[in-house]
């Protein structure tokens, strides 16, 4: 599909394209969920965003009317997702961070396996990417959702994507307020492994979620898992890789987009 047929449809029939995706071999569930999940007007939080490949999806989604908040610490990868939407008129709805979201505000040292700007941490960890690699250091600014949102003067988010390489507890335990508050969907990069060098277990991921009132949980692998019994049925899967995992409330406000969508 072209990219200029693909960008129509995202913006204006994204649901069509939702559906269009699933007669490709090895299909883009990720992608598939963001068609269901964002509509005109939402404000989205792209925590992770590296080079805006899904921030530039979340802002078609989302329409000038719309915000898109996009977090990117390494200094490299942000300067190419600044490039991405130097025409501002173009993109009003783009607002782009060079910071890491954490648990407390203040400034975090990043890591850097060799060139891969994907896996940047705040923790040092021995596999993938980090494995025979030269790891550089670097400070950056962190912010404290609950502090830090507020002045960003945005409606409440809809929808958060989350792609931090292990630091998804420290995430979640500086944004309780607002996570608590709003109830937004969430989608996590999940990996036991990332975990573990923050001194976590998957367990500890859970209870967060369970404290903050998540109730529903799909795995997002080469398919759709929903995980009734989050403790037991999830810990196999994140321990095989990394995976996805889609996180909503039934008392959110947005949870009727995430029962809609037909995961079978």
């Amino acid at each position: 599909m072209k990219s200029t047929v693909k960008n129509f449809l995202t913006a204006h029939q994204p649901r069509l394209l939702a559906r269009l995706l699933r007669w490709k071999p090895g299909w883009n569930r990720d992608l598939f969920l963001f068609l269901h999940l964002v509509r005109p007007g939402d404000t989205v939080l792209d925590i992770g965003a590296n080079v805006g490949l899904y921030t530039e999806v979340f802002a078609r989604l989302a329409g000038p009317r719309g915000h898109v908040h996009a977090f990117e610490p390494v200094p490299d990868t942000f300067a190419q997702l600044r490039a991405r939407f130097a025409a501002e008129a173009h993109w009003p709805q783009v607002h782009l961070h060079n910071a890491a979201v954490c648990e407390r505000s203040g400034p975090v040292t990043l890591m850097l396996p060799g060139s891969d700007s994907g896996q940047a941490s705040m923790a040092q960890h021995q596999v993938a990417a980090w494995e025979n690699s030269t790891v550089r250091s670097f400070a950056c600014a962190g912010h404290r959702l609950d502090e830090f949102f507020p002045s960003l003067n945005s409606p409440a988010p809809a929808f958060i994507k989350l792609d931090i390489e292990g630091a998804e507890l420290l995430a979640l335990r500086g944004a309780r307020e607002l996570l608590r508050t709003h109830h937004p969907v969430l989608h996590m990069e999940v990996w036991s492994r990332w975990l573990h060098d923050f001194g976590h277990q998957p367990a500890d991921l859970a209870a967060e979620w369970r404290a903050l009132g998540y109730d529903r949980f799909v795995a997002v692998t080469d398919r759709f898992t929903p995980l009734a019994d989050l403790e037991q049925s999830w810990a196999g899967i994140i321990e095989s890789g990394s995976h996805n995992v889609l996180a909503w409330s039934s008392r959110s406000p947005w949870a009727a987009r995430v029962e809609a969508i037909p995961f079978v």
